[in-house]
């Protein structure tokens, strides 16, 4: 790079993640650059792109170039501070946190308008926030610092910012019985009782739409 490191900061939008030759390059690319000792902003497009996931808008095909959709649990679940570690850049940990001086998630308007671009923002770019704020130590499924354990705050945290007093609105996280009954929505492996509150949800939302439509 011959970029002066005083002077510049690099914001990141290569993936990384994977292990096409596409992806070792742009992992390759950051590693180097914070080997080096450039400051950076992450907004790597395989966790922090939000327009990603929708149809094509050029051309034929299903899906737009950065798909598939990226989840908010992929957003809180970003931490370019593990990744250094598995990743066994040579830099000391106090280097990375002089290093990386924060994140920004990206969203490209060429299929956005200020009809939806609140809704397509939130609520991932809260959970990101959160991991860029306070980091918790990633627990297991259900322990502080796990998407489970933050689902429960960040969904009253989305019901909160859409009330009638803030007025901003966000894409919905899950059901409102299961935002009204925290934890009995988690769908565990093989368990017969998880499925039988989906499909209870289910058919509560189906019976409420049909009422709703009907008178």
């Amino acid at each position: 790079l011959l970029l002066d490191k005083e002077n510049y900061v690099i914001q990141f939008w290569g993936s990384t993640k994977g292990d096409s030759a596409e992806e070792q390059k742009y992992k390759k690319q950051l590693k180097n650059m914070l080997e080096k000792g450039y400051r950076e902003i992450m907004s790597n497009h395989n966790e922090l792109y939000l327009d990603c996931g929708f149809g094509a808008w050029v051309g034929a095909g299903p899906n737009n170039w950065c798909s598939p959709f990226k989840s908010w649990h992929q957003a809180y679940m970003s931490d370019i501070r593990e990744w250094v570690k598995e990743e066994e850049v040579d830099i000391s940990e106090d280097k990375v946190k002089e290093l990386i001086l924060g994140g920004e998630t990206a969203i490209w308007t060429e299929q956005t308008s200020d009809s939806d671009i609140l809704y397509k923002v939130f609520p991932r770019t809260w959970a990101y926030a959160e991991r860029l704020w306070s980091n918790p130590s990633k627990g297991k499924p259900g322990e502080v610092g796990s998407w489970e354990e933050a689902e429960e705050r960040l969904s009253h945290f989305a019901s909160l910012m859409n009330s009638e007093k803030r007025g901003v609105p966000s894409n919905t996280m899950k059901p409102e019985y299961c935002l009204q009954n925290d934890g009995k929505c988690v769908l565990e492996s093989k368990s017969s009782s998880a499925n039988q509150v989906i499909h209870s949800v289910d058919v509560i939302i189906i019976l409420a739409a049909f009422v709703h439509w009907f008178f």
